[in-house]
């Protein structure tokens, strides 16, 4: 049987023996990422009495919306203190604002829908429709053309309560969902306090990636309500050219503050990108790139690809180094020829040699200009004298030149006057 909350919230209990002893005020859930949780308990008001009664929900052998009545006519009258991660379906969700997987979007809690099968109560899923308020506030729809809007409860996402209370909240089903979605949604719902609690609590590299699709402002509000240590974890799995984007928009007093907690080697890089001035190519590359040694075969160079911790963002090319002690750039492969390739190729046979190359202190508008003449999405930038990568430039990375960017311009010369080269590190 399913039957909405508010059609019991006020409705008398009743014990074994038929007595009353009090109305619901709220059911208690415990473990939300359930596809359909299970009611764990309810809370009871008797009389006048403000302290609220906890019965277990195997206590209770029939609930419509006629009565509620229990199976024992023992009740422990002890007033409810409420533990850790118990969610209070009326105090926690109802008005509140949960995500619409399906939809990409928040919506508002105007009821919950229950499924009621002896022993078991279950949340079955959120109302979010204009008769559920109605239904709910008992006011009868208007000439009956109003439908509820049932969003079942495997395809929405809870984000957690705004008090002192702790909530256990699994984001699985919120992980599901594109970098870009997940931002626009925290801060359109929950903002910066609870959008911070929420993006600790996502794992390290998609929240990494919705840091990246914050303007440098929303970047700004969000990581200064975080804790260091979080900032630092998603940090780390950041592209560096990102890390020192972000490094920027909150300014050198907060990144002294992180950068010790972050390793030396991440550290390092983003502190080389830096230290390159604005509108050169190098303060646009990054570090973040697939490179194998010219003397491997394919398959050896497959394994190492594989054995990669993080794939970068950008994966078009696979640039050659001249052997495994050497960052000397030989030649450069595009991905689809290098899957090509036979199986038993040496890397250093099928790669193109004298690929097209920026280096770091060229004008990034000489580089987007050989990208657009060559039709490259992607240029490898290394140092003049001995031909070492560096890094890479990417056309999307180096086309952003175009963009209102003087708040980079005005911090990156005090980041490179405020950091050392031999800053300690975690």
């Amino acid at each position: 049987m399913e039957v909405y909350l508010s059609e019991l919230l006020g409705r008398k209990i009743t014990n074994k023996s038929k007595e009353a002893i009090g109305t619901l005020e709220d059911l208690v859930v415990r473990e939300l990422d359930k596809r359909h949780p299970p009611v764990s308990g309810l809370l009871i008001k008797r009389g006048r009495k403000k302290d609220l009664v906890y019965i277990p929900a195997h206590d209770v052998d029939e609930m419509n919306t006629k009565q509620i009545r229990l199976t024992t006519d023992i009740v422990d009258l002890t007033p409810f203190q409420r533990r850790e991660n118990e969610i209070l379906l009326v105090n926690d969700m109802y008005d509140k604002q949960i995500v619409d997987i399906d939809d990409r979007r928040l919506t508002r809690v105007n009821d919950l829908l229950l499924e009621v099968e002896k022993p078991v109560i279950r949340l079955k899923g959120v109302d979010v429709s204009v008769l559920g308020l109605l239904h709910r506030l008992h006011i009868p729809s208007i000439l009956g053309i109003l439908k509820h809007n049932i969003v079942d409860w495997e395809d929405a996402q809870f984000l957690g309560g705004q008090g002192q209370v702790k909530f256990n909240v699994q984001y699985k089903n919120l992980e599901s969902l594109h970098a870009v979605d997940i931002a626009r949604i925290i801060f359109e719902g929950p903002g910066y306090k609870q959008g911070s609690k929420v993006l600790a609590a996502l794992k390290d590299p998609i929240a990494a990636d919705i840091i990246e699709e914050l303007s440098p402002k929303l970047q700004k509000n969000l990581i200064e309500s975080m804790k260091l240590e979080d900032v630092a974890d998603v940090i780390k799995h950041m592209p560096p050219d990102k890390a020192a984007d972000l490094f920027i928009s909150l300014g050198p007093a907060y990144a002294q503050k992180v950068f010790p907690l972050l390793n030396k080697e991440d550290g390092q890089k983003i502190l080389a990108l830096l230290s390159y001035p604005e509108h050169t190519t190098g303060a646009y590359m990054t570090t973040d790139y697939l490179a194998v040694s010219a003397d491997l075969n394919f398959e050896e160079a497959i394994k190492l690809i594989q054995d990669t911790e993080e794939m970068p963002d950008f994966a078009y090319y696979i640039y050659v180094l001249e052997n495994k002690l050497s960052n000397k750039l030989v030649g450069v492969l595009a991905a689809h020829e290098f899957l090509l390739a036979q199986r038993r190729s040496r890397i250093e046979s099928i790669m193109k040699k004298r690929p097209f190359v920026a280096f770091p202190h060229d004008h990034i508008k000489k580089t987007i200009r050989r990208m657009y003449r060559y039709n490259i999405s992607a240029l490898p930038v290394v140092s003049k004298s001995e031909n070492k990568l560096l890094g890479i430039v990417t056309f999307r990375d180096a086309i952003s030149v175009y963009l209102p960017r003087r708040w980079k311009a005005r911090i990156r010369q005090v980041f490179t006057n405020g950091f050392s080269s031999e800053q300690n590190y975690g």
